[in-house]
């Protein structure tokens, strides 16, 4: 009994000691990375392309506004905000016990280094962007709400204004309207329109039809900053217009001359296919009792919504247009109009 009892403890023993141990390797979580397209220097920096503007160059612009209070309005700062402590303006003023970013911060380049969400807003989204003045070497913190990105007001991308400047200097504009106002109601706002680069004038004399040669795009810094397309000829001088202003007035000379082939060719399929009566009613954006549904998509283009009813008595369909328009169809003749 006691040779089985030392056999059997040997055999335990042995057993156990056959037995291998096992182990799990912890898998490392992957980051998922946000994926930052490449800044494509089409739009100038703005709530929705700020994290593709890391390496890009910033000029800060001062507005009139800015000059007449000597100040800005603007979240620049020297540091990060910790807790409710406002930190230093970068070029600090003072209104009051306020510190704001004086004049001397505009009309510098700021390199953005890069972007952080501020951790210490529960409110709304806010952002830092990690910026180096260019020439100082100074190092500011913009802080922005994500949400609207009005700080950006202040700020041109210096490549979005260099490929404007690239794709327009040298080129050929013709001027497509000769109005000179923008009204509101009765009242007319300011004058718009080309303006002599001596004084500033609008330049009213300048007719519908007149070619431009572009000889710059730049900023104007006795107007806002604003960005302006300049233009020389040689019967009115030189002179500019702002950029945001300049669709009402002048277009591309190619791109014109192009229009006008497409609308051309437009109007002459249109007059083979309706008649020159129908074919002019449709290109004044007008529709008229009888036309087809084909016609009315070619004068009013497509309808946001067709409500449709069938009965034994034929086909009937509704268009509804965004701006209130109706249309009703039987049998796929217009029958009835709305505005």
């Amino acid at each position: 009994m006691k040779k089985f009892l030392f056999f059997l403890s040997i055999l335990v023993s042995l057993t156990c000691k056959s037995q291998i141990s096992t182990m799990k390797l912890s898998q490392p979580k992957e980051e998922q990375k946000e994926f930052i397209a490449p800044y494509d220097s089409l739009h100038n920096i703005s709530k929705d392309n700020f994290k593709q503007h890391v390496g890009q160059t910033l000029y800060m612009t001062i507005g009139s506004y800015e000059k007449e209070h000597g100040y800005f309005v603007l979240d620049l700062w020297t540091n990060k905000q910790v807790g409710y402590n406002r930190p230093l303006a970068y070029q600090s003023t003072y209104s009051g016990s306020v510190s704001y970013p004086s004049l001397s911060a505009g009309h510098k380049y700021y390199k953005v280094l890069s972007y952080e969400k501020d951790k210490d807003s529960s409110i709304r989204d806010y952002y830092y962007l990690k910026l180096q003045e260019t020439e100082s070497g100074d190092i500011a913190y913009l802080r922005f709400d994500s949400q609207y990105g009005t700080e950006f007001m202040y700020f041109k991308t210096v490549g979005y204004i260099i490929k404007l400047k690239n794709n327009n200097v040298g080129k050929d504009f013709i001027v497509i309207s000769d109005k000179q106002f923008l009204n509101k109601g009765e009242k007319y706002l300011e004058k718009k329109g080309l303006r002599s680069a001596t004084n500033g004038r609008v330049m009213e004399e300048i007719p519908k039809g007149t070619l431009l040669k572009c000889v710059d795009f730049t900023l104007l810094e006795d107007e806002d900053d604003r960005m302006v397309y300049v233009f020389d000829s040689d019967k009115y001088g030189k002179m500019y217009i702002p950029y945001y202003e300049s669709y009402d007035f002048i277009q591309g000379y190619e791109e014109f001359k192009k229009e006008e082939a497409d609308a051309a060719k437009r109007k002459k399929s249109l007059i083979s296919k309706y008649g020159k009566v129908n074919a002019q009613t449709i290109l004044n954006g007008e529709v008229k009792i009888g036309f087809t549904k084909a016609m009315c998509r070619e004068a009013w283009g497509e309808p946001d919504n067709i409500n449709t009813t069938s009965n034994r008595y034929g086909t009937s369909e509704q268009w509804v247009y965004r701006d209130g328009s109706y249309l009703y169809f039987k049998n796929g003749k217009l029958t009835s109009i709305q505005n």
